[in-house]
């Protein structure tokens, strides 16, 4: 399984990386192969462009503030690619009912400190970042609103991190599904959307330190059929749904984490008649939700002590 690595676990919740465009070219940590602007200060002011401009092993692209709209999806069409934004100023936007940015079967991508504001309600197909089959990639320090479907989706990708994103009233938060594994997400703040953190069909991920809250319509944290799952450390709280909800996912770890306030149960366990659970529910603060603090319908041998429920 894998192990979670000592830079991640030193964080602080939501320790962004708050960086002005001449901090970031200035340090030299980073040859940018591309820039992007939309001021004609750059290399081109697409960013389409700039992946294809890379060279064949992949490379660096720099986008500076500025406003992007897309009419296509931006798609990752070789490995080793980083997208590098200035944080809020360099804002992606669509009005269309598409990805916004597509990497399928292309690894190791980057994407930091983006700002992707989607086309709203409705928009099916409008993700925000669609990364399939493309394993050890990481989405980090981006801000994510308004998106139709799921603002960060990992499918059938391994060995993939989603930390210190924020995401606001977008319609499901992070979606890890069809056998992703050895996942990380860690340090996201989802709120005002319908669905927080959803794991379906895949096992062996970690879900540590994360907010989820306000959300209309869903969970906070939601496992179904995805099983050997560590939630440690989270806040879900003031939700339309649980604060967490596992269905029908075995062998997982429910630890130290916070539950209050949600409109129907803080911690809800539910299985097939007769199907082993082995479920680990400890040290959870589950207060004030509107119909159970901690339900367990089916299952068996659940673990569950010192939860402080009252």
């Amino acid at each position: 399984m894998l192990q979670i690595p000592t830079d991640v676990e030193d964080d602080l919740l939501f320790k962004r990386d708050e960086r002005s465009e001449l901090e970031v070219l200035q340090k030299g940590q980073r040859a940018f192969n591309v820039i992007v602007a939309d001021d004609n200060t750059g290399d081109t002011d697409s960013i389409q462009e700039a992946i294809n401009m890379l060279p064949a092993n992949g490379g660096s692209v720099f986008i500076k503030a500025g406003i992007y709209p897309l009419l296509s999806t931006i798609t990752i069409n070789k490995a080793n690619v980083q997208l590098i934004g200035s944080g809020y100023g360099s804002k992606i936007t669509t009005s269309l009912d598409i990805p916004m940015i597509s990497a399928i079967g292309y690894s190791h991508l980057i994407v930091d400190s983006l700002f992707l504001y989607g086309s709203g309600a409705g928009k099916t197909l409008n993700n925000g970042l669609y990364i399939s089959s493309s394993n050890r990639s990481v989405v980090m320090n981006c801000y994510f609103e308004n998106i139709g479907n799921n603002s960060i989706y990992f499918y059938q990708s391994t060995d993939c991190i989603a930390r210190e994103n924020e995401i606001s009233g977008c319609y499901l938060g992070i979606l890890i599904s069809a056998t992703a594994t050895n996942c990380i997400i860690i340090n996201n703040y989802v709120h005002s959307g319908s669905t927080g953190i959803h794991l379906l069909s895949s096992n062996n991920n970690f879900i540590l330190n994360n907010i989820c809250s306000g959300l209309t319509a869903g969970d906070g944290i939601n496992l179904t059929s995805a099983d050997n799952i560590l939630i440690v450390g989270n806040i879900c709280q003031s939700n339309n749904s649980d604060g967490i909800q596992i269905d029908n996912s075995d062998n997982c770890i429910i630890f130290n984490n916070i539950c209050k306030s949600n409109s129907s149960k803080g911690i809800y366990l539910h299985n097939a008649v007769g199907a082993p659970n082995e479920d680990i529910i400890v040290n959870n603060i589950c207060l004030l939700n509107t119909a159970a603090q901690i339900d367990i319908t089916n299952g068996t041998d659940i673990k569950l002590s010192h939860n402080i429920t009252e």
